[in-house]
């Protein structure tokens, strides 16, 4: 079952990757929140933050070197992209 768990968070971790990869700058930028909510970049910050958490609970090793980010503020675009979705040592 571990493999599979594993296999799994890989299949998610480059999904997530292609798609930053190929949102525009201004798409990242984009919100259908009406309420002044998270944004593409934010969103996808949000889940990186829970994925490190996460394995910083469950699996202390694997999480070593995750970066977080700060989910109130407006990251630098280059420091997303290149941070977020870092630990692929999974």
């Amino acid at each position: 079952m571990i493999v599979e768990l594993i296999e799994a968070w890989r299949i998610n971790n480059r999904v997530n990757l292609c798609l930053i990869e190929n949102i525009s700058d201004s798409g990242m930028r984009c919100t259908l929140s009406k309420r002044g909510g998270r944004n593409v970049v934010r969103q996808s910050i949000h889940l990186h933050c829970v994925r490190v958490f996460q394995l910083r609970r469950r699996a202390k090793p694997l999480a070593e070197g995750a970066r977080t980010f700060d989910t109130r503020g407006e990251p630098v675009e280059k420091a997303t992209r290149d941070g977020i979705w870092a630990c692929n040592s999974i």
